[in-house]
């Protein structure tokens, strides 16, 4: 793989990592709020009952972090396989 390829590869993978980590911190904070039995959304890592907008945008952002990171190293595995 080339270095271009290269680069796109991981570009797409960032721009994958926003939907992916989005869905994951809604249906974390669905799951964990019905989980405790409080009838709001839980913000995590940074929320519980009442959050504010920054809570909910700085929890996003986490999570949208940790799924890139995650992206990242599947494929960087998948090239060194190949």
């Amino acid at each position: 793989m080339n270095k271009t390829n290269n680069i796109i590869v991981h570009a797409l993978g960032l721009m994958l990592a926003v939907p992916v980590g989005i869905v994951i911190y809604f249906v974390l904070g669905i799951a964990i709020a019905y989980w405790i039995g409080i009838g709001r959304f839980y913000s995590l890592p940074l929320g519980a009952e009442h959050i504010s907008d920054t809570d909910i945008f700085v929890s996003a952002l986490f999570w949208i972090g940790l799924s890139g990171i995650v992206i990242q190293l599947m494929f960087r595995k998948k090239k060194r396989a190949a």
